[in-house]
């Protein structure tokens, strides 16, 4: 009865000296975390906002506890100037951004419905905790309009800025 007990306490220590082996930190994955954006000008056509699939997102992540992706506007309005005080000189918008697939026969990432982006503060708009599967060149896009109520014609004529930052955090 004994020998079994202890060849058994044996088999697994030496398994588990194995596994120390092949976890040294030469033979470490490293992590992946990147996300880079590119962005296209918005264009205002008639009384309408041409603003569709404006961001492209890649980003790639490894970490086995997830991450997050944050959406940040600097003023939250489209401004004519860079504060503006007077009706007609800020537009508002929404901005909503697609859903995608982490990886190659991975799972689906679902964005959170943002609609307003308000001055400095961040939005997390990808909230992945513990994933099935990596997330490698992943692409999702991001779309501008017009915020309910906002017309083009009611608002000076000129060149509308808005700088919005994205970033990506482990958890």
């Amino acid at each position: 009865m004994k020998v079994p007990i202890i060849c058994f306490i044996c088999v697994t220590q030496l398994a588990y000296a194995g596994l120390d082996q092949f976890a040294s930190a030469e033979n470490d994955i490293d992590r992946i975390s990147k996300i880079s954006v590119s962005g296209n000008n918005i264009a205002f056509s008639g009384n309408t906002l041409q603003g569709k699939h404006f961001i492209t997102i890649h980003l790639s992540n490894n970490t086995a506890k997830g991450y997050k992706v944050y959406l940040q506007a600097k003023k939250g309005i489209l401004s004519l100037k860079d504060k503006s005080t007077r009706d007609g000189e800020g537009i508002d918008y929404h901005l909503q951004c697609d859903d995608f697939i982490s990886a190659k026969n991975g799972f689906i990432v679902r964005a959170s419905p943002v609609t307003n982006l308000f001055p400095g503060q961040e939005v997390v708009i990808y909230n992945v905790k513990n994933p099935r599967n990596v997330t490698i060149d992943a692409k999702t896009r991001c779309s501008l309009s017009l915020a309910p109520g906002e017309k083009i014609n009611e608002h000076f004529s000129g060149k509308y800025t808005e700088t919005i930052t994205v970033r990506i955090e482990n958890y």
